[in-house]
C-alpha cells in the first residue's frame, strides 16, 4: 500500500513538472549526515535519539540509532547545524557549529561517556576536513570567506563568483571560460547552477551578488550519478533565519588607487563605486524566512584607456596617404622594426614601388574616405602600442535577489527564489576616432527564478522536486546600425547594407583594425525540473531522479555588414594593400539572421551507497541521458549533403527562407525525406548514452581520521555547437566568402578590388556563384562525446590539518571537431578549384568524432580550518593534457581546428601536443590570519576600549598564486605551401630549431622575443606554387624549396608567460554593542607587490616582424579579475549588524 502511494506521488510529481512546461538542467543540492553512536570502548549504542537542529531557522530532525549504532539524515539543506544524541546512562553530547555543503556526505561519529542525561559534554567545531563517505574531489567556499577574499574587482564589474575560480586546485581561468583539471567549460564538460539549477548562457548576468550566497561548491572529479557532467560549479543562495541580521557595504575604486601598466606613460583613468544590501529574517519564526540582497555597480565615470585593453598599432601619417619611405630607413626599423626592411611592390607588375611610395593615383578613393572618417594620426612613436585614446565608457548594473523559505512541518519543507538584474553598458567600437563611435550592449534584463519542494515521508524516504528558469537578453544597439558607411565611402555591392564594416589587418603589417558593428539581439531562455527520491534501506542509501531539460535560443540580427581582410600578400604589407583596394578575403550576408532555436533534454539515474561494513562504502550508480540535436521552429535549419551535392532542409515549410540569390539550379535544395537523418533536427539522435558510475571510500582502521578513496565514471556531455544544422546556411542568409584568386608568375591581376569587391562572384543576374559559398556539414550518425574520469585518494587528517593527496585523470573521446572535408589534395601545383573533391562549391566545413584529450594530474592539497585566528589553504597541481584537436592560433576556445595543418588531409596523430588551455604546473594559497592583539587576544589582552580600537580587530586575508604559462602555437601568414586551398592565411611553419628561450632571455625589456623566431622556416621557397610569397624576415625562407606539403611543425610548442600574483586585503573590525554588529573597513589590493604579469597570449605570428614574441601589454585588469598586470587597490566599508 505504501510503495503505491509512493509511485503515485512521485508520478504526480513529474506530471506536475511537465504541467510547468519548458526545463533545463538540475543537480544534486541537498546533502547527508550520518555517522554512528558508540560507547566509550567501541561497543554499538543501538536505539539513541539522535537530533539534527537548524541553527538558523530553528528547525530540527530526530531518528534513531539502528542496532549496528547507525544513524543517517538524507536531503539535508546545506548549512549550520547542531547535533545531539541523548540515551539513557550516557550523558547527552551535543556538536554545534557544523556547517554543511552542498552534495556531501557527512560523517560524525560521537563516544557517549556513562553518567546522567542531565550531564552534558558540548563539542564545538566545524565539519570534519576529511571527506569519508565519497570518492568525490571538491572545493567549498562559505560565504564569509567570499566576501573578504580580495579581487579587487571582477567580471564585467561588480563582484561575482567566477573571481573565486582562482582558489581552487587544478582550475584555470581563461577569458570567457574555466577549466577544471583540464576539462574545459566551453566544450560542454562542465556546469554551472544555482540552487541545484542550471545557469542560462550569459552567466554573469543570471548569477546573484556574494552577499545572497551562502556557499559556493566546485565538483571537479568523479561526481556521482546525480550529475550530468563530469565538473559542476554548486551555487547556493542563503536563507533567512529566526534573526534578523543583514549588511551594507561599499566599494570604491579611483585612478589614484592604482599602479601604472608598464606598457602606458600614464595610468588608467578608472573612477567607480559597488554598493548594495543583504538582510534576512523571520516572517513568521521557526516557519517561514526571508532573504534580500542587492548590488548596485556604477561606473558612469569610467575612462578606460583603449590601449590598455589592447594596444593600438596606428600608421604613421606618411603611411596613411601611401609614403612607406620609413620601412626602409635604417634608424626606423631598428627602432620599431627589429631591423628589418620591408619593400612594398606593385602587385600588378611585382615590382617595387619608386622610393617605396604609392602614388597617389593608385590610392583607392574607398580607402582615402574610410581613412578620412575613422582613423587618427598616432599619439606616440613607432607603429606598435603607438596610440592613446581615451575613451567614456559608462556601466551600470543592478543585481536583486530575494528567497522567501517556509516550512510547512519538521518533514515538509518549501523555498523560492527569485533574480532580476539589469545592465547597460556603452563601449567603444572603433580603436581610433572615438567621439561618435561607440556601442550601446544591454546586457538584459535577465530573470531567474528557483523553486524547491523537499518532502520527508518517513526517516526512510525523502522526495525533492525542483524548479528552475532563467531568461537572458543580450542586445548591440550600434551608433552605426542605420548608416549606410559603405555607401558613403565609395562601397559598391553592398544593397544597402547599413552598419560598419569589418576592417582587419593580419600577417605583415598587422595594424589594428575595426570590428563590424550592427544590430544584433538575441534571447536564451533555460527552465527546468527534476524530480529525486531517496529510501534508506539497512546497508543501502538508494536515490533516484528524472529530469527533463529544454533550451531556446531567439536570434533577430540586421543584415551583417561585410568583413574585410588584408594581409599583404600581395604588396608586402597589409596597409598598402589597404591602400591599394586589395583585400585578401571578404565576407558578406544578403539577408537578416533571424531563427527560434530549441532542444530538449532527458536524462535519468540510479544511485546507490553501499555500507559494506564500518570501513567500507561503496558508490554504485548509471545515468542515461538524451540529446536531441538542436531544431528550429519554423524548420529553418539546413545542412549540405556531401553524397547528393545538395542542401538538405528538414520540411518545405523552410523553403519559404531560401533567399532569391541562392543558386538552387546547380546546388539543389531538397527535403530531408530521402536523407540519412531525416528528422527535424537533421542528425540522428544518439541513445547510446550510458554511462556507469562507481566509487569506493575506505577507512581501513575504522577511524574518521584517515580514508583512501577512488572511482571511475563516464560522462556524457552534449557539445550544441557541434551540430552541422544551422540556421546561418548560405542558403537562407545569401552569404559568400571571397578569396583574392592569386595568379602565377610575378605580375598579378587581382581578382577582389575596391570599389566593387563583389564583381565576378555571381552566376547569372543577381544569383550568387557557388564556388564562392561555405557550407557545413555534419555526419547523420554523429555521436555524442563523453569524458571517462578516474581518480586515487588519500586523506588523511593530523593534527588540526587536513592533507590530501590525490592522482586524477581523464579520457576525453568523439570529440567533435571541424575539418574542410572540400580541400584539394597537396601538390607542387598552383590551387585549382577543380581539385577540390566538390568542385562545385568553396569550402565544406564537416563535423565529425575523433579527437580526444588525455590529462593526467597529481594534486596536493592542505588545509587548516580557522583555528586559534588562522586559516589556511595550498594546493599544488601538475598536470599534463595531450590532445589532437588543439585550438586556433593564439585562441582560448578548445576544439577550434587549426588552419593550416592539412585538415582532411593532415593526420591527427601528427598534431598530437599540449593543449593550450592546461599548464603544466600551478601553486595557490588561500590564507587568513587574525592578528593576535586586542582584547581577548594573546598579546595586550586587557586594552582600554579606545586603544583597543585602535591596535585591535586587525586580520590579513590573501590568496597567492603561481601559474606557469599556457602553450602557444608560431605561424605564420602566407599561401598555403600544399596548394590546398587558395588564397592566404595562417599556416604552420617548418622547425628548424629547438623554439624555446631561456627563462632569463624572456623578458620584454631585453628587446628580444620571448621564443627563438629563427627556430622556425616557410615551408617554401621565395615562391610557393609559382605564387609569390613576400613574407619579411620575421618568417625566414626555408631552403631548399619544398612544395605539396605542409609546413612540419607542430601546434603549442611555445610555453608563454605564467601567473605569479598576490591579493591581499588589510581588514580592520569595529565592533558595535549590539550582538554581531561591527563596522569593517578594508583595503584590497591585487597584486600588492606590482610584479607584472604579461598578457597569456602574446603575439606568435612570425610574419608580424615587428610584433612577434613581444610583450606589449599585460594581463587584461578588466576581464581577468585575478591576475592582475599591475596593482589595483580598492577600498571598502561594511556595516554588518
Amino acid at each position: 500500500m505504501r510503495a503505491s502511494r509512493l509511485s503515485f506521488i512521485a508520478a504526480a510529481c513529474c506530471a506536475f513538472g511537465l504541467f510547468l512546461g519548458s526545463a533545463y538542467a538540475q543537480e544534486a543540492l541537498l546533502s547527508n549526515i550520518r555517522g554512528a553512536v558508540i560507547d566509550q570502548k567501541g561497543a554499538a549504542i543501538a536505539g539513541a535519539n539522535v537530533t539534527l537542529l537548524n541553527q538558523g531557522t530553528g528547525v530540527s530532525r530526530v531518528t534513531r540509532s539502528d542496532e549496528t549504532g547507525g544513524y543517517l539524515f538524507n536531503n539535508v539543506l546545506p548549512g549550520l547545524y547542531t547535533l545531539s544524541m541523548e540515551m539513557a546512562g550516557f550523558k547527552k553530547y551535543s556538536q554545534t557549529s557544523i556547517g554543511l555543503t552542498a552534495s556531501r556526505t557527512l560523517r560524525i561519529d560521537a563516544a557517549l561517556e556513562v553518567g546522567e542525561l542531565t550531564q552534558s559534554i558540548e563539542v564545538s567545531g566545524g565539519a570534519p576536513l576529511v571527506e569519508t563517505e565519497t570518492s568525490m574531489v571538491s572545493f567549498s567556499a562559505r560565504n564569509d570567506i567570499m566576501n573578504r577574499v580580495p579581487t579587487a574587482g571582477s567580471i564585467q564589474g561588480g563582484r561575482v563568483p567566477y573571481a573565486f575560480f582562482y582558489m581552487v586546485p587544478g582550475n584555470v581561468m581563461n577569458v570567457g571560460s574555466y577549466s577544471f583539471n583540464g576539462l574545459p567549460s566551453g566544450a560542454g564538460a562542465a556546469r554551472l547552477t544555482l540552487d541545484g539549477v542550471r545557469v542560462a548562457e550569459s552567466c554573469c548576468q543570471i548569477v546573484p551578488t556574494l552577499e545572497v550566497l551562502d556557499e559556493m561548491k566546485i565538483i571537479t572529479h568523479n561526481a556521482s550519478a546525480e550529475f550530468s557532467t563530469p565538473s559542476t560549479v554548486q551555487l547556493i543562495s542563503r536563507q533567512g533565519g529566526n534573526r534578523i541580521h543583514g549588511d551594507v557595504w561599499d566599494l570604491f575604486d579611483d585612478r589614484s588607487l592604482q599602479a601604472r601598466n608598464p606598457f602606458l606613460r600614464e595610468k588608467t583613468i578608472f573612477h567607480g563605486h559597488t554598493f548594495g544590501w543583504s538582510v534576512g529574517g523571520p516572517i513568521l519564526k521557526n516557519r517561514t524566512f526571508f532573504y534580500h540582497g542587492f548590488e548596485g555597480v556604477r561606473l558612469n565615470n569610467i575612462i578606460v584607456t583603449v590601449s590598455s585593453l589592447a594596444p593600438n598599432n596606428v600608421p604613421t601619417p606618411k603611411m596613411q596617404q601611401g609614403d612607406f619611405s620609413e620601412l626602409v630607413d635604417p634608424t626606423f626599423v631598428n627602432a620599431f622594426n627589429r631591423g628589418q626592411t620591408v619593400t612594398v611592390r606593385d602587385p600588378l607588375t611585382g615590382t617595387p614601388f619608386a622610393n617605396n611610395v604609392i602614388p597617389s593615383a593608385r590610392i583607392s578613393p574607398v580607402s582615402t574616405s574610410l581613412i578620412r572618417r575613422f582613423w587618427t594620426t598616432p599619439t606616440g612613436p613607432g607603429i606598435v602600442g603607438n596610440q592613446f585614446a581615451n575613451s567614456l565608457r559608462p556601466f551600470q548594473r543592478d543585481k536583486a535577489d530575494f528567497r522567501v523559505d517556509h516550512n510547512f512541518s519538521e518533514r515538509h519543507t518549501f523555498f523560492v527564489r527569485y533574480g532580476h538584474t539589469e545592465l547597460k553598458v556603452a563601449q567603444p567600437t572603433m580603436p581610433f576616432r572615438l567621439e561618435n563611435a561607440r556601442d550601446l550592449s544591454q546586457l538584459f534584463p535577465g530573470r531567474s527564478v528557483s523553486i524547491s519542494d523537499t518532502f520527508i515521508f518517513n526517516p526512510q524516504t525523502t522526495n525533492e522536486f525542483r524548479f528552475g528558469y532563467t531568461r537572458t537578453r543580450l542586445a548591440f544597439s550600434s551608433a552605426f546600425e542605420q548608416e549606410d558607411v559603405m555607401a558613403a565611402a565609395g562601397i559598391q555591392g553592398t544593397r544597402g547594407i547599413t552598419g560598419l564594416p569589418g576592417l582587419a589587418f593580419a600577417g605583415i603589417g598587422a595594424f589594428t583594425g575595426i570590428n563590424a558593428r550592427s544590430f544584433t539581439q538575441s534571447t536564451a531562455q533555460v527552465s527546468g525540473f527534476t524530480d529525486n527520491v531517496s529510501f534508506f534501506r539497512g546497508k543501502h542509501s538508494l536515490k533516484a531522479g528524472f529530469q527533463f531539460n529544454r533550451l531556446q535560443r531567439f536570434t533577430n540580427n540586421f543584415i551583417g555588414p561585410p568583413a574585410f581582410t588584408f594581409n599583404g600578400n600581395l604588396s608586402g604589407w597589409s596597409w598598402a594593400d589597404f591602400l591599394l583596394g586589395y583585400p585578401a578575403g571578404v565576407t558578406r550576408q544578403l539577408a537578416p539572421n533571424v531563427s527560434y532555436l530549441f532542444q530538449n533534454e532527458w536524462g535519468a539515474y540510479v544511485h546507490d551507497e553501499f555500507r559494506v561494513n564500518s570501513k567500507l562504502t561503496l558508490q554504485l550508480g548509471i545515468r542515461y541521458q538524451v540529446w536531441p540535436a538542436v531544431h528550429e521552429k519554423y524548420d529553418k535549419l539546413a545542412v549540405f549533403d556531401i553524397a547528393s551535392r545538395s542542401v538538405v532542409i528538414p520540411s518545405e515549410e523552410a523553403r519559404r527562407f531560401v533567399v532569391p540569390t541562392f543558386p538552387q539550379n546547380r546546388v539543389p535544395v531538397i527535403t530531408a525525406q530521402n536523407y540519412a537523418a531525416s528528422n527535424r533536427e537533421l542528425i540522428k539522435i544518439d541513445r547510446n548514452n550510458i554511462a556507469p558510475r562507481f566509487g569506493f571510500a575506505w577507512r581501513p582502521w575504522g577511524k574518521s581520521d584517515f580514508v583512501v578513496r577512488g572511482g571511475y565514471g563516464i560522462y556524457y556531455y552534449n557539445n550544441t555547437t557541434a551540430s552541422g544544422a544551422t540556421p546561418t546556411q548560405a542558403v537562407f542568409l545569401g552569404s559568400q566568402a571571397l578569396t583574392q584568386q592569386l595568379g602565377g608568375g610575378g605580375a598579378l591581376t587581382p581578382t577582389i578590388a575596391f570599389p566593387n569587391p563583389f564583381t565576378g562572384f555571381t552566376a547569372g543576374v543577381g544569383v550568387l556563384s557557388p564556388e564562392t559559398i561555405d557550407f557545413t556539414a555534419a555526419f547523420p550518425g554523429l555521436r555524442n562525446p563523453y569524458v571517462q574520469q578516474y581518480s586515487l585518494t588519500l586523506e588523511k587528517e593530523w593534527r588540526g590539518w587536513g592533507w590530501r593527496t590525490s592522482y586524477l585523470g581523464h579520457l576525453q573521446s568523439k570529440i567533435p571537431h571541424v575539418v574542410n572535408y572540400n580541400e584539394a589534395p597537396p601538390s607542387n601545383q598552383p590551387f585549382a578549384q577543380a581539385r577540390r573533391p566538390v568542385p562545385l562549391v568553396r569550402n565544406i566545413n564537416l563535423t565529425q568524432n575523433g579527437g580526444f584529450t588525455r590529462n593526467n594530474a597529481f594534486q596536493l592539497e592542505v588545509k587548516r580550518p580557522l583555528t586559534r585566528g588562522l586559516f589556511l589553504s595550498v594546493g599544488y597541481t601538475y598536470m599534463k593534457n595531450i590532445t589532437d584537436v588543439n585550438a586556433d592560433f593564439g585562441g582560448d576556445n578548445p576544439f577550434v581546428p587549426i588552419v593550416g595543418t592539412g585538415g582532411n588531409y593532415g593526420r591527427r596523430e601528427r598534431f598530437k601536443s599540449n593543449t593550450n588551455f592546461t599548464p603544466r604546473q600551478q601553486f595557490v594559497v588561500a590564507y587568513a590570519y587574525e592578528i593576535p592583539v586586542g582584547r581577548g587576544k594573546s598579546f595586550l589582552p586587557n586594552l582600554p576600549a579606545v586603544a583597543n580600537g585602535v591596535l585591535g580587530g586587525w586580520r590579513l586575508v590573501g590568496v597567492t598564486q603561481f601559474q606557469s604559462g599556457s602553450f602557444l602555437t608560431p605561424f605564420y601568414v602566407g599561401v598555403d605551401p600544399a596548394g590546398s586551398s587558395p588564397g592566404t592565411g595562417p599556416q604552420l611553419p617548418d622547425r628548424v630549431g629547438d623554439g624555446p628561450l631561456p627563462r632569463d632571455q624572456r623578458s620584454p625589456f631585453t628587446g628580444r622575443a620571448f621564443f627563438d623566431t629563427g627556430a622556425f622556416a616557410c615551408p617554401g621557397g621565395a615562391s610557393i606554387g609559382g605564387q609569390p610569397n613576400l613574407l619579411t624576415a620575421g618568417c625566414p625562407l626555408s631552403t631548399p624549396q619544398n612544395l605539396g606539403r605542409f609546413g612540419n611543425s607542430s601546434p603549442t610548442l611555445i610555453q608563454g608567460p605564467g601567473i605569479n600574483t598576490t591579493n591581499l586585503s588589510i581588514i580592520k573590525d569595529f565592533k558595535l554593542p549590539r550582538e554581531g554588529a561591527s563596522i569593517e573597513f578594508s583595503c584590497q589590493m591585487a597584486n600588492p607587490w606590482n610584479h607584472p604579469n604579461w598578457e597569456k597570449n602574446p603575439n606568435v605570428n612570425l610574419s608580424a616582424a615587428a610584433a612577434v614574441g613581444r610583450y606589449v601589454t599585460t594581463r587584461n585588469d578588466f576581464i581577468e579579475p585575478f591576475s592582475y598586470g599591475s596593482r589595483k587597490i580598492t577600498l571598502q566599508l561594511r556595516v554588518n549588524f
